[in-house]
Protein backbone atom coordinates (compact mmCIF):
# COMPACT_ATOMS: atom_id res chain seq x y z
CA UNK A 1 0.00 0.00 0.00
CA UNK A 2 1.28 3.66 -0.94
CA UNK A 3 1.97 6.32 1.76
CA UNK A 4 -0.69 8.67 0.31
CA UNK A 5 -3.26 5.39 0.43
CA UNK A 6 -2.02 3.96 4.00
CA UNK A 7 -2.48 7.51 5.38
CA UNK A 8 -5.68 7.70 3.86
CA UNK A 9 -6.79 4.44 5.78
CA UNK A 10 -6.17 5.63 8.49
CA UNK A 11 -7.29 9.01 8.98
CA UNK A 12 -11.09 8.28 9.81
CA UNK A 13 -9.44 6.68 13.25
CA UNK A 14 -6.94 9.48 13.78
CA UNK A 15 -9.89 11.47 13.72
CA UNK A 16 -12.42 9.33 15.82
CA UNK A 17 -9.59 10.10 18.28
CA UNK A 18 -9.46 13.77 18.17
CA UNK A 19 -13.29 13.51 17.99
CA UNK A 20 -13.50 11.92 21.05
CA UNK A 21 -10.81 13.82 22.91
CA UNK A 22 -12.52 17.23 21.65
CA UNK A 23 -15.86 16.48 22.79
CA UNK A 24 -14.53 15.15 26.35
CA UNK A 25 -12.58 18.40 26.62
CA UNK A 26 -13.18 21.06 24.36
CA UNK A 27 -17.14 20.33 23.68
CA UNK A 28 -17.93 23.56 22.16
CA UNK A 29 -15.20 23.24 19.91
CA UNK A 30 -16.25 19.84 18.52
CA UNK A 31 -19.46 21.10 18.15
CA UNK A 32 -17.78 23.25 15.65
CA UNK A 33 -17.14 20.60 13.18
CA UNK A 34 -19.35 20.04 9.97
CA UNK A 35 -20.32 17.52 8.56
CA UNK A 36 -18.66 15.91 5.91
CA UNK A 37 -18.31 17.18 2.24
CA UNK A 38 -19.66 15.29 -0.50
CA UNK A 39 -17.54 14.01 -3.52
CA UNK A 40 -19.37 16.93 -5.81
CA UNK A 41 -18.57 19.25 -2.96
CA UNK A 42 -14.57 18.76 -3.06
CA UNK A 43 -14.83 18.65 -7.09
CA UNK A 44 -16.90 21.85 -7.50
CA UNK A 45 -13.65 23.39 -4.83
CA UNK A 46 -11.25 21.82 -7.21
CA UNK A 47 -12.51 22.81 -9.76
CA UNK A 48 -12.47 26.86 -8.58
CA UNK A 49 -8.91 26.61 -7.79
CA UNK A 50 -7.66 24.62 -10.67
CA UNK A 51 -5.76 22.04 -8.49
CA UNK A 52 -6.48 18.44 -7.15
CA UNK A 53 -6.27 17.51 -3.99
CA UNK A 54 -3.63 15.55 -1.82
CA UNK A 55 -5.23 12.27 -1.21
CA UNK A 56 -5.26 12.87 2.58
CA UNK A 57 -7.05 16.87 2.26
CA UNK A 58 -9.78 15.29 -0.11
CA UNK A 59 -9.97 12.29 2.54
CA UNK A 60 -9.83 14.83 5.75
CA UNK A 61 -12.87 17.06 3.43
CA UNK A 62 -15.17 13.52 3.22
CA UNK A 63 -15.03 13.64 7.21
CA UNK A 64 -15.88 17.38 7.70
CA UNK A 65 -16.17 20.11 5.61
CA UNK A 66 -14.07 22.32 7.82
CA UNK A 67 -14.77 23.81 10.80
CA UNK A 68 -17.45 26.01 11.67
CA UNK A 69 -17.49 29.51 12.75
CA UNK A 70 -16.94 29.87 16.92
CA UNK A 71 -15.10 30.30 20.03
CA UNK A 72 -12.56 27.71 19.84
CA UNK A 73 -12.81 27.68 16.11
CA UNK A 74 -9.23 27.65 15.72
CA UNK A 75 -8.42 24.16 18.26
CA UNK A 76 -5.88 22.81 15.30
CA UNK A 77 -2.23 23.51 16.60
CA UNK A 78 -1.03 26.64 16.10
CA UNK A 79 -4.82 28.03 16.62
CA UNK A 80 -5.21 26.58 12.76
CA UNK A 81 -8.69 26.53 11.60
CA UNK A 82 -9.57 24.38 8.81
CA UNK A 83 -11.93 26.32 6.57
CA UNK A 84 -15.37 24.84 4.77
CA UNK A 85 -14.37 24.59 1.57
CA UNK A 86 -16.33 26.87 0.20
CA UNK A 87 -14.38 29.81 2.22
CA UNK A 88 -11.09 27.82 1.32
CA UNK A 89 -11.58 28.45 -2.62
CA UNK A 90 -12.82 32.24 -2.00
CA UNK A 91 -9.65 32.30 0.17
CA UNK A 92 -7.70 30.81 -2.44
CA UNK A 93 -9.13 32.84 -5.14
CA UNK A 94 -8.22 36.24 -3.17
CA UNK A 95 -4.55 35.26 -2.61
CA UNK A 96 -4.27 33.91 -6.22
CA UNK A 97 -5.87 36.33 -8.35
CA UNK A 98 -2.94 38.83 -9.17
CA UNK A 99 -0.63 36.07 -9.19
CA UNK A 100 1.23 34.67 -12.21
CA UNK A 101 1.73 30.75 -11.62
CA UNK A 102 2.19 27.38 -13.07
CA UNK A 103 -1.32 26.05 -13.61
CA UNK A 104 -2.27 23.14 -10.71
CA UNK A 105 0.03 24.64 -8.25
CA UNK A 106 -1.49 25.58 -4.87
CA UNK A 107 0.71 28.70 -3.47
Amino acid sequence: MSSDADAVERLPAAWGRVEAWLRAHAPASAALLRPAASAADIATAEAAMGVEFPATLAAWYRIHDGVGEGHGAGFLPSDTVMLPLEEMADEYRTHVQDWEREEGLLP
